[in-house]
């Protein structure tokens, strides 16, 4: 079984992380930088993946994707399942481009790779 407790680190940091960004835009008024938030987020995954376990820094990403824009959404008022009419971080255009204005099928699958990543490891 996966380090358990890192995920829940993860998550909770993701959710400061969305809070922040949600200031960031609505109280400051300003853009938020997709790169730096992305950059953060995979060193910290591939940090994780090569320290402990490949898999962990693997299931830290998708926990980052899922519960980073669904909170996001959520503080904005917006539909869990909401998607930009213009995505501007990259992974948010290719989420788009794969599967349309479908915000629900993407946030099922990475909850079913969590699931599974953290079953099989």
């Amino acid at each position: 079984m996966m380090e358990i407790i890192p995920q829940i680190a993860w998550l909770l940091f993701c959710l400061f992380f969305a809070y922040a960004n949600y200031v960031v835009i609505e109280k400051v008024n300003e853009r938020i930088r997709h790169g730096i938030n992305g950059i953060f987020g995979v060193a910290t995954s591939l940090y994780f993946g090569l320290a402990v376990y490949w898999l962990l820094g693997l299931s830290m990403l998708f926990i980052a994707r899922l519960f980073f824009d669904s909170f996001l959404s959520l503080l904005r008022f917006q539909r869990i399942n909401y998607v930009s009419l213009k995505p501007k971080s990259i992974i948010d255009q290719v989420e788009k481009f794969v599967f349309g204005m479908d915000g629900y099928t993407p946030k099922i699958i990475y909850l079913i790779v969590i699931i599974v990543l953290n079953i099989f490891a």
